[in-house]
């Protein structure tokens, strides 16, 4: 073997080597930008949920219209996220609101797949008590 040869030896496997840990932080980064949207999709859901149903039960306690109390808590919703989506509401005997809000994730790869496409939609189920009232 001569020198030459063992030489070209050396930068197949070193440009091997780096190909192959390019395509490794490629996927990686891929990973955790796609795991990151999903959760801060489902962490803004929930926040907005939240939201949603203590505005609709502070109106419900105090004007004792649900279908007013729905539309305020809608508005809530969509002033916090306009992308997130008000789906269900209920008012309680007891004065209490439950919201039901989804919004999908934006993902570069994930919803393509039709498999994980689910893992892109955040759905958060949110039951707020009536304000106390000030004494």
């Amino acid at each position: 073997m001569s020198i030459r040869a063992l030489h070209e030896d050396e930068r197949g496997i070193v440009a091997s080597f780096l190909i192959k840990v390019i395509l490794g932080l490629v996927v990686a980064g891929t990973l955790l930008i796609e795991g990151g949207s999903i959760l801060f999709t489902k962490l803004r859901v929930q926040d907005v949920a939240e939201s949603a149903a203590t505005a609709g039960a502070s109106y419900l306690f105090k004007n004792q219209d649900c279908s007013a109390a729905g539309e305020v808590a809608a508005t809530n919703a969509h002033d916090r996220d306009s992308r997130a989506k008000l789906r269900s509401y209920q008012c309680h005997q007891n004065g209490r609101f439950t919201v039901v809000v989804t919004k999908r994730a934006e993902t570069l790869y994930v919803h393509l797949v039709g498999f994980l496409e689910d893992l892109t939609l955040a759905r958060a189920q949110v039951t707020a008590d009536p304000p106390t009232p000030d004494v």
